[in-house]
């Protein structure tokens, strides 16, 4: 369903019956005003995110050498295995 011809006047004449023809281009113009501001607050974001380091794949998805060892990894002590309660 698509809006039609008579909705759309519908809906104008019901915005300057409530906020009157003296209200409406300030009305507007705020609206613009904040419109600006957003895309000033976007523009000012974008540059921050675009220096952030790119991070690099994860050495453990990489092909090491044969009889080279990964340095990346940590070494991690086993688990211990708890005895079996009684």
């Amino acid at each position: 369903m698509s809006v039609g011809i008579w909705q759309i006047l519908l809906i104008v004449l019901l915005i300057l019956l409530l906020f009157g023809g003296r209200k409406l281009p300030k009305l507007m113009g705020d609206f613009a005003e904040g419109i600006k501001a957003f895309k000033k607050g976007i523009a000012e974001d974008a540059p921050t995110s675009a220096k952030q380091p790119v991070l690099k794949k994860s050495t453990l998805s990489q092909k090491v050498p044969a009889g080279k060892k990964p340095t990346a990894r940590k070494k991690v002590a086993p688990r211990k295995k708890n005895p079996p309660k009684k």
